[in-house]
């Protein structure tokens, strides 16, 4: 006998191992590439958002440098009137 103490093996090792992140079940690759994702999409959302100022800013700019109204030509000229 051991001393009355039940070996760690089996189901609980397997608890164990997988709470400590040193067991690959597929479940817990799974979590990390639904993390990875995730943070990836928060990051395109926001050079998105980045990009989308940066475009208003500029067509402003233009607008003023060039007379009023123009940076909506210029856009619809570009085919961006009906976006």
């Amino acid at each position: 006998m051991n001393g009355g103490v039940a070996p760690v093996g089996g189901q609980l090792g397997r608890q164990a191992d997988l709470a400590d992140g040193l067991r690959d079940d597929g479940l817990t690759t799974q979590r990390e590439e639904l993390r990875r994702l995730r943070r990836e999409v928060r990051n395109l959302r926001e050079e998105r958002e980045i990009l989308s100022t940066a475009g208003a800013l500029h067509d402003r700019i233009l607008a003023a440098s060039l007379g009023t109204g123009f940076g909506l030509k210029v856009r619809w000229a570009l085919g961006a009137a009906g976006s």
